[in-house]
This record gives C-alpha cells, sequence and structure tokens, in this order.
C-alpha cells in the first residue's frame, strides 16, 4: 500500500504516477516468475525425456504446454 497526501488536485498526478509504476512493478515480477516457472518446466521434460519415467502421452502433454512438437527434432544450447 502506497499513500500520497495533500490536497486531491495537487497530488492527483502523481498519486497516477505511483499506481502505475507499482502495477509495472507487480507486472514484471509475475513476468518474472513465469519465466521461472516454465524453465522448470522445461528442465523437468528434458529429465524425463532423458529418463524416460514417464509415458509417452505425458511427456507430449509436457512439450505441448511449452509448446514443443516432439516429432521435430530439436537441438540445445547453453547460453
Amino acid at each position: 500500500m502506497v499513500g500520497i497526501t495533500g490536497e486531491p488536485e495537487q497530488v492527483r498526478a502523481y498519486a497516477e504516477l505511483v499506481k502505475m509504476a507499482a502495477e509495472l512493478v507487480i507486472e514484471h515480477m509475475v513476468l518474472i516468475e513465469q519465466r521461472q516457472w516454465d524453465k522448470r518446466y522445461r528442465e523437468e521434460l528434458i529429465n524425463q525425456l532423458i529418463l524416460r519415467e514417464n509415458s509417452t502421452e505425458s511427456l507430449r502433454s509436457m512439450a505441448a504446454y511449452l509448446g514443443i512438437d516432439l516429432a521435430v527434432p530439436q537441438s540445445g544450447a547453453d547460453y
């Protein structure tokens, strides 16, 4: 929560800027968290493909969630 004191006419523009900045920070945090989950999910898919611990349908489902077509040859890169 953020509070701004003063005459409404004088602080309204500042309050709107603070609100927009807070919303951007929250959206950025959500995006970072989503990327981390996608990375973990991708790593889990790779582990499952290597270890063959899941059914083919389960692997296809995991791959589809990540937008990966297991029928298309893939290559890896380390960035």
